[in-house]
């Protein structure tokens, strides 16, 4: 989606255009460097989505390469009903990491993201 409609809600719901992305020897490559002007969205698309287990904790973790103007960020959502496609005010965001940038002064520089759970 066009970075200008991020605060658009509506902006989120939309179909799946991962053809955008490639997987090369195991890395998925987001195009920012050809679309700098547009927000990438990666999700789930199965339902229902699986049950957490009670008492245990999760998390994401990968290595990024930001490179040119990309910027990167990861996160999780918890849905109040893991059985159907959301509605409004059932997702609840559960966990979010910082933003990686490209580093100018080392452009082969990979970075670990962890999403980090909110404390109870």
């Amino acid at each position: 989606m066009p970075k200008s409609e991020w605060r658009n809600s509506s902006a989120w719901i939309r179909e799946n255009h991962g053809s955008v992305f490639k997987l090369v020897d195991n890395i998925i490559e987001i195009p920012t460097g050809t679309q700098p002007n547009s927000l990438f969205h990666g999700w789930n698309t199965v339902w229902p989505r699986p049950k957490a287990a009670d008492k245990q904790s999760y998390y994401l973790e990968a290595e990024v390469l930001a490179t040119d103007d990309g910027m990167f960020q990861m996160g999780v959502n918890f849905y109040k009903n893991p059985t159907r496609v959301p509605v409004p005010d059932t997702k609840i965001q559960a966990a979010v990491s910082k933003w990686i940038c490209a580093d100018p002064s080392n452009s082969s520089r990979w970075v670990t993201v962890r999403t980090p759970f909110p404390s109870h």
